[in-house]
C-alpha cells in the first residue's frame, strides 16, 4: 500500500481539465516534499543531434517544452554527448504529443542554432526493479532487486549517466545467453518472470490482503 490517490476525469476536454487540476494541486502541496502530484501521460523518446557546445541540457528541455507545448517538468534529458564534428547529441523523454510535434518538424531551433530531431522506437515494458520485461516496478513480485545497479553495465556504485563501462546484462548472463547489451534493451532476450512463480507471488499478496 502506497497511500496514493488516483483521480480520473471523464469529459471531452479531460486533458485540459487534468492539466489545470494538476497545476492547482502542485501549488497546494508545493511546501510539502512528502506529497507528490503527477499527471499520468504517455511518454516518448527523442534524439536531438547537431547541438552546439554552448547549449545546455536546460536549454534543450526549455526548447522541447516551449515547442512541443508541454511543461518543462515533464521533460527529461540525458547528458549531452559529443559526437562527430564536435557537435553534441542528447536523449530526451517527453510527452508523446510533444514528441510527435517535434518529430514532424524534423528540426528545432535551440538558441541560435538549428538541431535535428529523431523519434526513437518505443521501448517494451520492463521493470526497473528486477529488469525483466512484461511488467512495471509497481507490479513487480520478483525476489531479485537490482534497483541499485547501473542500467548499462549492471554494476553497483554508480548510475547510467556517468557509466564508463561496456554494456552488460546480468539477466542474460545468469542463463548463459549473450550479455553484451543493456538489461531490458531492444535486443535483450532475458526471460520474463515465470508465469507459475508470478501466480504464486500474486497469491501470497492476495492472502495478505485478505487479513485486513
Amino acid at each position: 500500500m502506497t497511500g496514493g490517490l488516483l483521480l480520473q476525469i471523464h469529459s471531452q476536454d479531460n486533458q485540459s481539465k487534468a492539466e489545470k487540476l494538476t497545476n492547482q494541486l502542485q501549488n497546494l502541496f508545493a511546501n510539502n516534499k512528502s506529497d507528490k502530484v503527477h499527471k499520468p501521460q504517455q511518454m516518448a523518446e527523442l534524439r536531438i543531434l547537431d547541438i552546439d557546445d554552448t547549449i545546455t541540457c536546460k536549454d534543450i528541455a526549455r526548447t522541447v517544452a516551449e515547442t512541443g507545448g508541454c511543461r518543462m517538468t515533464d521533460v527529461r534529458t540525458g547528458p549531452i554527448r559529443i559526437a562527430g564534428r564536435g557537435m553534441g547529441t542528447v536523449w530526451v523523454r517527453c510527452p508523446l504529443t510533444a514528441a510527435n510535434k517535434l518529430a514532424e518538424m524534423k528540426k528545432v531551433k535551440v538558441g541560435w542554432f538549428s538541431a535535428r530531431v529523431e523519434m526513437l522506437p518505443g521501448r517494451r515494458l520492463h521493470c526497473f526493479r528486477c529488469l525483466r520485461p512484461g511488467h512495471a516496478k509497481g507490479q513487480c513480485t520478483a525476489q531479485e532487486d537490482f534497483t541499485n545497479r547501473c542500467y548499462n553495465c549492471s554494476k553497483t556504485g554508480h548510475k547510467i549517466q556517468v557509466c564508463t563501462y561496456k554494456p552488460f546484462c546480468i539477466l542474460c548472463n545468469e542463463v548463459g545467453m549473450q550479455a553484451d547489451h543493456c538489461p531490458g534493451s531492444r535486443i535483450c532476450e532475458a526471460p520474463p518472470l515465470p508465469r507459475r512463480r508470478l501466480c504464486q507471488e500474486l497469491g501470497k499478496i492476495g492472502q495478505a490482503l485478505a487479513l485486513f
